[in-house]
């Protein structure tokens, strides 16, 4: 996923996908493809083929609007046939997906203070990296495991 005007979204996405081939994981979307298009194409294949996903988890909203119509397109029911987790997913939008969310209030937060502690002559900041715990919000695209 090339995306060089957001070093940091950049190396989030290289993350995820070498995570996923660590895994073996099958790939939605090769480095430097169109995000969207590639989703719905290669879950559409996914679905379509003899060993079909149970399950789907994307990496970003773009990728998640794409593999959820590719999945329509194949005739596949969420979440009847196949889970699918988006990110960040707008809760007033159709699809209605389940989403794994960054905690946005936290990170502004945790700005603000950063920002504010900016004013304070001498004083520097020690922690450069900060992490925040994501949340996954259910909301129906999950089958329920029996």
């Amino acid at each position: 996923a090339n995306v060089p005007s957001n070093p940091t979204l950049l190396q989030r996405n290289v993350e995820f996908l070498e995570y996923g081939l660590k895994e073996g994981i099958p790939l939605i979307a090769p480095d430097g493809a169109y995000w969207y298009d590639s989703a719905r194409k290669n879950v559409f294949d996914l679905c379509r083929a003899k060993n079909k996903p149970t399950a789907i988890i994307c990496p970003g909203i773009t990728f998640s609007y794409g593999a959820w119509l590719g999945t329509a397109e194949a005739g596949v029911r969420i979440p009847d046939d196949l889970s699918f987790i988006g990110f960040d997913a707008d809760v007033t939008t159709n699809p209605y997906m389940t989403s794994l969310e960054q905690p946005i209030d936290q990170i502004a937060a945790k700005a603000i203070e950063l920002l504010r502690s900016m004013r304070v002559a001498g004083k520097h900041l020690k922690q450069r990296v900060y992490e925040f715990d994501a949340q996954l919000c259910e909301r129906g695209s999950c089958r329920k495991i029996n």
